[in-house]
């Protein structure tokens, strides 16, 4: 992928990014050819820190083939425990127009809670 990126706004409290740009995606698919595939993308992330040891995020991206769209949006709590960990509890939603024959939804969700170990 290529393209353009923008940060937004960038203060102590919020930060917001955009991204756009085209790309080439290949598709390796179990049964059938290879699809190759222009895209065209965008990505929004926005954090807000409400307390030096706490954020909320979201990120929402929309993926435009010829042959499907794929939008994702990740919610994310953060809260860091003490100088080297943290915890975040997640909620992620990810939604194809035109899944595999033999997927059973359009829309996946994954909730998660991460230890986060920072270096």
């Amino acid at each position: 992928m290529g393209g353009y990126g923008r940060q937004l706004l960038e203060n102590k409290q919020h930060t917001l990014s955009l991204e756009a740009g085209p790309g080439y995606r290949n598709d390796r698919l179990r049964k059938e050819d290879n699809q190759q595939l222009a895209v065209a993308y965008t990505a929004l992330d926005y954090r807000y820190r409400f307390y030096n040891y706490a954020d909320i995020a979201q990120e929402m991206s929309v993926e435009y083939t010829d042959a499907n769209t794929t939008g994702r949006s990740l919610t994310a709590l953060t809260a860091r425990l003490n100088a080297r960990l943290s915890l975040r509890l997640s909620y992620e939603v990810k939604h194809n127009s035109q899944p595999p024959e033999d997927a059973s939804e359009r829309t996946d969700t994954t909730t998660s809670a991460s230890l986060l170990y920072r270096w």
